[in-house]
């Protein structure tokens, strides 16, 4: 990973990494893709055949993994496909090959820091920690599942609150319990769900709209220092 630095903040990029996650699948000189998947598209177990070497497929899904650290708009499928890898099979393989052909059409995006998300105890709220893992209970409705998220989510704040009161950074704007006026809840409309790209494959328009509410950047500046490679 490259970390720059500019007047305007600071840019992370994963694109030689993904150049060689390129190579390895033999699609460098392959065309392009506008977008990760099909809109609409579900994957099922019984989906195609079964891998005759399902070697290449394993490395290649556990170097997007690692790829999603820079490129959160390629977190949804890449979680998807990361569950077949006991049992990988064509039709999953065929839409890793797409996703890399999206990388390729978009190989120099990354994460853009402003200067003011560089500190994190001063504008806490302005941070979001990205986690994704299977429920432990099966919801009876969206809304249900949704509850359930927000009691989640609620725990992990009031920890963050007196993590940062420990360090002497006490936060006095509400983010905690809503009983005590402490959480508010807004309501968020449809179209500005930005959460929708990591649950589902979305047209086109609607896919790039989402990507570019990501805080990611299409291109590094000429009049950037490198601080690091790792």
């Amino acid at each position: 990973m490259k970390k720059y630095a500019s007047d305007d903040g600071i840019y992370l990029s994963q694109a030689k990494y993904a150049s060689d996650l390129l190579a390895r699948a033999e699609i460098s000189n392959s065309r392009t893709e506008s977008t990760l998947l099909e809109p609409n598209v579900r994957f099922f177990p019984i989906d195609g055949t079964i891998l005759d070497n399902p070697t290449l497929y394993r490395q290649l899904v556990r170097g997007l993994v690692y790829l999603v650290v820079t490129r959160p708009d390629i977190a949804y499928p890449i979680y998807v496909f990361s569950q077949f890898l006991s049992a990988p099979r064509t039709t999953y393989y065929a839409a890793i090959l797409r996703i890399l052909r999206y990388i390729k059409d978009t190989l120099f995006h990354g994460l853009h820091f402003l200067p003011i998300y560089l500190y994190p105890f001063r504008h806490i709220q302005m941070l979001i920690g990205l986690r994704v893992k299977k429920q432990t209970f099966t919801a009876r409705s969206s809304t249900e599942a949704e509850y359930h998220t927000l009691a989640d989510t609620t725990t992990e704040v009031v920890s963050i609150r007196w993590l940062l009161k420990d360090l002497g950074a006490p936060q006095s704007s509400p983010n905690d319990h809503l009983l005590i006026d402490t959480v508010h809840l807004i309501a968020v409309g449809t179209l500005d769900q930005i959460a929708d790209i990591f649950t589902k494959a979305h047209h086109p328009t609607r896919f790039r709209t989402l990507v570019s509410k990501l805080k990611m950047h299409l291109y590094i500046p000429l009049n950037i220092v490198p601080l690091r490679t790792t």
